[in-house]
């Protein structure tokens, strides 16, 4: 086969940086590629390409490929499956991990960050910021002379302050960044640029992801991330250095975390496109792999991420009035006890949270969307006075404390906007006013101040 190398390789490297390229109207550039690119040659760049970036650019390598919807989701389905089923296999004793499957397992953190870029960023940027919300910043916390060897927890201070010293002028680092994108307010194209996980998940999709939540929750040390793995994801935006890294724990995976907003994410679009059965299939597989208690009430402990699906779907149900639906969803979550955290130790039942589920609906300003479910229940509560607490009881219930939710049903999530890849419209983020309950931004202006 004869093939042009100067347009060639233009359509090549114009290919190779669509990641970083702003909103080049797909169909021009994906009708150049296929013009200038062998098909042979675009399916072989596909295949070199990590799952997130294969996803981003599948309209540039096939425009067949995006209109066969279910070839992409068996891509990333595999891959999930794959890895659900390698997480399985670790011995339940002594938590060791054959090697092929701790190679597999690191490739998929990798893999997962490409699909799930904005959500892991989320996830890993919030944690941080919460762990250090009371960080000591002064001058007997920052001296190096007081530093007791014999107590990790000393170091912390100090690494935080260089850590900050290091990347003060970060975008990653600034508030200003941190908008919340109105996920309904993105084009088809923007959407798979952004999310590529979301349009294309199905119920397979959070089968697979519930797993390895599960799996992830309970031998957590399999997904230490090793440095190589921060550095390309993390270190992308910031300057670490190896001691900061240990010392400030920044290997804690953030792939549990990361599932805890695609979930919920996954579960609005369904709902949002109105592909409910996805969701139904799915709670049909979780509880043919739940087992119920032996000798107890017969009930399935399911994790907290499945519980969020559930919560989630009743409310969005409740804000269509669908009656039907949440008289279905209520009885499958009479079958169920759902785990409050990652940790799976303490769980509860639906009916026990009837009310305090309703109380925190309202105090996220959901009042209407509460008002309907304590009627549909017969739950007595007043909705102007209520004991939840809004940032507590979200992730209780609905999963993830970096998505909000508007009284119509706009998700809005907290992304850096600085690592978007694309540019948005003002009116595709959300009024300043509405906000998710990212972290506060304090501990990184008060190291600031001390520079």
């Amino acid at each position: 086969m004869k093939v042009c190398i100067a347009p060639t390789l233009l359509a090549f490297f114009s290919f190779a940086t669509l990641g970083r390229a702003t909103e080049t109207p797909d169909e021009t550039l994906g009708n150049l590629i296929e013009q200038l690119l062998p098909y042979e040659l675009r399916v072989a760049i596909g295949h070199q390409l990590s799952i997130g970036d294969f996803v981003r650019k599948a309209d540039f390598i096939n425009q067949s490929l995006v209109q066969n919807h279910l070839a992409i989701t068996n891509r990333i389905n595999k891959l999930l499956e794959d890895t659900s089923i390698a997480l399985e296999a670790v011995e339940t004793l002594d938590q060791r991990v054959p090697e092929n499957s701790a190679q597999q397992i690191l490739q998929f953190t990798a893999d997962f960050y490409s699909l799930a870029r904005l959500e892991s960023w989320a996830q890993m940027m919030g944690s941080f910021l919460s762990e250090f919300q009371d960080i000591p910043l002064n001058q007997d916390t920052l001296d190096e002379s007081s530093i007791d060897d014999e107590n990790p927890m000393s170091y912390r201070p100090i690494e935080f302050f260089k850590l900050i010293s290091a990347n003060r002028l970060a975008p990653i680092l600034q508030k200003e960044t941190w908008r919340v994108v109105s996920v309904p307010a993105l084009s088809a194209f923007q959407l798979r640029q952004l999310f590529p996980l979301v349009p294309y998940a199905n119920a397979g999709t959070m089968v697979y992801l519930e797993r390895i939540y599960r799996s992830t929750s309970t031998h957590f040390s399999l997904l230490h991330e090793p440095q190589s793995t921060m550095d390309t994801h993390f270190g992308t935006a910031l300057r670490l250095a190896p001691e900061s890294v240990d010392a400030l724990q920044l290997a804690r995976t953030p792939v549990g975390g990361s599932i805890e907003l695609a979930i919920p994410m996954i579960t609005w679009y369904l709902h949002h496109r109105q592909w409910t059965t996805e969701l139904d299939k799915f709670f049909t597989a979780l509880l043919r792999s739940v087992p119920s208690e032996a000798g107890g009430n017969g009930q399935h402990r399911i994790s907290h991420v499945a519980g969020s699906v559930a919560y989630l779907s009743l409310t969005l149900a409740a804000i269509r009035k669908d009656s039907a639906r949440v008289k279905m969803l209520s009885e499958l979550l009479v079958t169920v006890e759902i785990f409050d955290g990652a940790d799976q130790r303490v769980s509860h039942t639906f009916e026990s949270q009837k009310q305090p589920f309703i109380e925190c609906l309202a105090a996220r300003d959901l009042t209407d969307v509460a008002r309907f479910l304590a009627n549909t229940w017969g739950v007595e509560v007043s909705l102007n006075n209520y004991n939840a607490d809004r940032t507590t009881c979200w992730y209780q219930y609905l999963g993830s404390r970096w998505f909000t939710l508007t009284p119509k049903g706009e998700l809005g999530v907290q992304v850096p906007i600085n690592l978007l890849g694309i540019t948005l419209e003002a009116n595709q983020y959300m009024d300043p006013g509405v906000q998710t309950d990212f972290p506060s931004f304090q501990p990184v202006e008060r190291a600031v101040e001390s520079v």
